[in-house]
């Protein structure tokens, strides 16, 4: 039931007051307008200097990730298949054509959007329709996330890393990676200057240039499970026992 919101040199929590639920995955556009989403079919809008605004899917499933174009059109995905729309107005139920946990969704536009998950689940979204791309593996992807230049990576369990980088379709597959990693990873982010970082078991923090993955060491052991860049491209990850780790420049 924690929601962390940075104030100085500390966090405060500022979740919604509800009791029981989990909450997985945040995005938003803003540091006063963003979403957070959690188990239970748990959404919550929080917009500075109003109440949170809740919602709860019929479904009861569990949501797991977020990600929107903006505040317009959100994309949250989570157990079962589950994946929901947000018009602005109200969500709405996606056919996944899938059953399989969704961990985590990322995209370029309303008309390129991945979805990933539990047994190598690979969805894609073209603005109409959601379809299952091969990934080639049966290992868990927890983490997907689209490049500037065109690629689009995806990181799991094992130190799985996955490479798309053609035009979609049948002929363009998804390529594993050496992620410089035998450690699950479980999150991955990116910047515009063409950098993308995944952080996972053990402390793991790789980065990728988009030729290569090299290990960075960050002197923690704990699990981290999300990755985030600030403004000024400082890489901020949380974890396991509330770490929070932050590598400024």
């Amino acid at each position: 039931g924690v929601v962390l919101q940075s104030l100085g040199g500390g966090w405060q929590n500022i979740a919604p007051p509800l009791e029981g639920i989990n909450y997985s995955a945040i995005w938003g556009e803003a540091e006063d307008d963003f979403f957070v989403v959690g188990s239970a079919g748990t959404i919550a809008r929080y917009r500075g200097g109003r109440p949170w605004e809740t919602w709860r899917l019929q479904s009861g499933a569990n949501l797991e990730a977020i990600w929107g174009t903006h505040s317009g059109n959100i994309y949250a995905v989570g157990q079962a298949g589950a994946i929901v729309h947000f018009d602005g107005v109200s969500w709405e139920t996606m056919n996944s054509g899938s059953t399989q946990a969704l961990l985590s969704v990322h995209g370029r536009n309303a008309e390129e959007v991945f979805a990933v998950g539990a047994d190598g689940t690979i969805l894609f979204f073209n603005g109409l329709i959601w379809r299952a791309m091969e990934s080639n593996t049966t290992n868990t992807l927890n983490g997907v996330w689209c490049r500037s230049d065109g690629q689009t990576v995806a990181v799991g369990d094992y130190g799985l890393a996955l490479n798309h980088s053609g035009i979609l379709g049948e002929d363009s597959p998804w390529l594993a990676q050496d992620s410089a990693s035998l450690f699950s990873l479980y999150d991955v982010t990116g910047d515009g200057a063409g950098n993308t970082y995944a952080v996972g078991f053990n402390g793991s923090v790789v980065s990728y240039n988009g030729d290569t993955w090299t290990t960075n060491h960050p002197g923690h052991h704990d699990r981290l499970n999300a990755v985030d860049l600030d403004p000024c491209g400082s890489i901020i990850a949380a974890g396991d026992w509330g770490v929070i780790l932050r590598h400024g420049y």
